[in-house]
């Protein structure tokens, strides 16, 4: 049999599974999933780094930069180069005390 240009041979496409089939197949993972992440992280404590990556990308939100606009305002840019390397030493002092 030849193909013919622009037919396909599988008009209909690939059978859908049912909607039954897949909340019973997420039911029966979920009820297993607090033994799997327990020896995930097993493996990874243990050095597996597969593990540990797995737990990580599926486990822990990802984290995005944020963009933020900084407004510098006029009392800022008429600081000296010395008031200002002052004032962050000053700051990082006080975040270091917090800690």
């Amino acid at each position: 049999m030849t193909w013919k240009k622009g037919v396909s041979g599988n008009p209909n496409g690939r059978p859908r599974k049912s909607q039954k089939t897949m909340a019973q197949l997420r039911g029966q993972i979920s009820e297993h999933l607090p033994d799997v992440i327990e020896v995930l992280a097993g493996a990874a404590k243990g050095g597996d780094v597969q593990a540990a990556r797995i737990l990580v990308e599926r486990c822990v939100p990802s984290m995005r930069a944020i963009d933020q606009n900084v407004n510098v305002n006029e009392a800022v840019r008429s600081l000296s180069d010395q008031e200002l390397s002052d004032m962050i030493k000053d700051f990082e002092e006080s975040v270091e005390s917090i800690h």
